[in-house]
């Protein structure tokens, strides 16, 4: 019988190191975890701001260019004559007519 006591004592002894283990390293964790997040937060922080800067710029571009299909349209309305003279020079008309394709 007293073998018996004596191990359940050993193996109460062990259950109960074995926890303080268990807590220890938990505890560990729990205090090293939000150290350890913390970069990955500030850049996902990052991210989102750039993100965000992102879509003002487009949403600015959008609205500036939400012209477009007006201005597009008022070519028609040029005035007669227009540009005949750049089209009329000897320079261009040498340039459109030659076969190498060189810049003007």
């Amino acid at each position: 019988m007293a073998s018996s006591i004596t191990g359940n004592k050993a193996s109460s002894g062990a259950t109960q190191s074995n926890t303080w283990i268990k807590l220890s390293l938990l505890e560990h964790n729990i205090n090293t975890t939000p150290n350890a997040a913390a970069p990955m937060i500030a850049q996902d922080i990052k991210n989102n701001n750039e993100d965000d800067k992102e879509r003002k710029l487009l949403d600015d571009l959008s609205s500036v260019s939400g012209d477009y299909a007006r201005y597009k349209n008022i070519n028609p309305e040029r005035v007669p004559g227009t540009c005949e003279w750049f089209l009329g020079d000897d320079r261009f008309c040498e340039w459109r007519d030659s076969q190498t394709g060189a810049l003007l």
